[in-house]
């Protein structure tokens, strides 16, 4: 734990040092101004006909360790969970869903869940192909429960 919270501090210091020229050159770029800073680039953006309206960092949960880091770089962190996979049993993708809710170091602004799709031509596909995968309907369950229980404004199911 001493290893993740050590990147994590690491990673906050080079977001900080970097996030204020790329932004400031990123609401340039858009408003066609020049600015001195992050905050009057933002400020002239506002007032431009072209706007940057979100930044997204949208990764796995367990792979980005500390959402609030993106948050520190004016990001918003959006998370992608895609149950059903193979080789992943419903108990094991009902313990995924239960971590991201339940760990504080997981939040998120936003959550998409994806179908697993079979495609041809696919490795998955010739899995289903032989009888090796078959999908359940984790998906649909999880997403009936959690529009029930939740708002789902920051909820996309995609497939």
């Amino acid at each position: 734990m001493c290893a993740i919270r050590a990147r994590v501090e690491q990673l906050k210091l080079l977001v900080g040092r970097l996030s204020g020229l790329f932004f400031r050159n990123l609401y340039d770029a858009l408003s066609g101004q020049k600015s001195s800073s992050a905050e009057e680039a933002v400020h002239y953006s506002g007032k431009s006909h072209t706007k940057c309206i979100g930044r997204s960092i949208e990764t796995r949960p367990d792979f980005f360790e500390s959402p609030f880091i993106g948050k520190i770089g004016w990001f918003k962190v959006v998370s992608h969970m895609i149950p059903d996979l193979p080789n992943v049993n419903i108990k094991r993708n009902v313990e995924q869903f239960i971590v991201f809710f339940e760990n504080p170091e997981l939040r998120a602004d936003g959550l998409k869940i994806y179908k697993t799709l079979v495609c041809g031509g696919a490795e998955l596909y010739e899995l289903w192909k032989t009888g090796r995968y078959k999908s359940s309907s984790f998906t649909n369950r999880l997403c009936r429960r959690m529009c029930a229980i939740r708002p789902c404004s920051n909820t996309r199911v995609l497939g």
